[in-house]
Formats: structure tokens, sequence, C-alpha cells
């Protein structure tokens, strides 16, 4: 097919196949570009604040039980009173539990 075209008729169709494999790449590279925008806008409203409610979720569990460890180590009623109130603790807790 082509042994019969002339030079300038190949250098025309290499030409043309070259644009349309640019055009190809620019349309894939365009829908990878939206789809990693999605993926970053889920990850933004949905994980992330699961990552922050985690952490926050583990430091009231970690006061939690240093309370505890304070309150077995007291042994008088006045040191009690320095301590934070396991209800604030509590409604920390229940906040941030998923």
């Amino acid at each position: 097919m082509f042994k019969h075209w002339s030079i300038k008729n190949l250098l025309r169709f290499w030409a043309v196949a070259t644009v349309l494999v640019v055009v190809v790449m620019a349309l894939m590279t365009n829908h990878a570009n939206m789809l990693i925008g999605d993926t970053r806008d889920i990850v933004a409203r949905q994980v992330l604040p699961l990552e922050s409610s985690g952490r926050q979720l583990s430091q009231t569990a970690m006061a939690l039980g240093q309370r505890q460890k304070q309150l077995l180590a007291t042994d008088t009623m006045q040191t009690l009173a320095q301590y934070d109130q396991r209800a604030v603790l509590e409604q920390r807790f229940q906040q941030n539990w998923l």
C-alpha cells in the first residue's frame, strides 16, 4: 500500500498520524487529571476529617488513661479536684467517636 505513495504523501500521512496521537494523549492526560482531582476532593472531604477525628479520639483516650493512673496514685481527696473532670473527657470522646 505504502510502496506506491510519494514521499510527500507519506510525510502528510505521518504528520496527520502524529497529530492524532498527540490529541489522543492530550485527552488521556485531561481525563487522568480529572480523576486525580476527584480523588483529591474525596480525600479532602472524607479521609482527612476521619484522620483528624481519630487523632483527637486517641488523645482523649490517652487523657482518660492518664487520669485513671493519677486517680490510682492519689492518696488524698484534695488532690482529686485538680485532675481533669471525667465528664468533660467523656464528652470529648463521644464527639470524636465515629
